[in-house]
């Protein structure tokens, strides 16, 4: 079974991505190399035109920078009002291909069914788990709490090819220390 782990930032305006790729605002080195691309991204908003809550909106994957993708024509995330923020994700693997990343975002689309991905809304043909974990934009400490418009992201889904498995919100404890 395939396994991915992936860290999520955010959330990002659009703007924070074009300003950091472009060196406009003062931004540490590793966040700066966090939007260079080559991951998950998750955006959220509302739909123009359409009347409710923000929601997660769209899952997709990138190999260029993240301010690349977004600003290409009939990217998904301009059908969002200019409330909309983004959550970069990583995948903490230093050989994750193109192929990888697909898988993740298969499986996540699947489970989560935002409104903007038309593709991928079915299970995929392989078993495959993907374990997120939610980051300040900052990159420098866990959200605590994780905002709720991004939570429909699972903290863990596994997908066995008979059951789809999964958990919204990890509890975690330190143990005690024996000995």
């Amino acid at each position: 079974m395939k396994t991915f782990y992936i860290n999520w930032y955010g959330p990002f305006t659009h703007q924070n991505i074009v300003d950091a790729f472009l060196q406009v605002a003062p931004i540490e080195r590793d966040v700066k190399e966090g939007l260079r691309g080559y991951g998950l991204y998750a955006w959220t908003g509302i739909q123009k035109n359409v009347n409710g809550p923000a929601c997660l909106q769209y899952i997709g994957v990138t190999e260029d920078a993240y301010k690349w993708r977004f600003q290409a024509k009939g990217h998904p995330q301009k059908k969002l009002t200019n409330t909309k923020q983004v959550w970069l994700g990583k995948v903490q693997s230093e050989w994750a291909t193109r192929g990888d990343l697909e898988d993740a975002e298969h499986v996540l689309i699947a489970k989560c069914l935002p409104e903007l991905n038309t593709e991928k809304r079915t299970l995929p043909n392989f078993a495959c788990a993907v374990i997120s974990k939610f980051f300040e934009k900052d990159m420098s400490r866990p959200c605590r709490p994780v905002p709720s418009i991004i939570r429909t992201i699972p903290d863990v889904v596994i997908w066995d090819l008979k059951k789809v498995r999964y958990q919204e919100k990890l509890k975690s404890y330190a143990p005690e220390r024996v000995g």
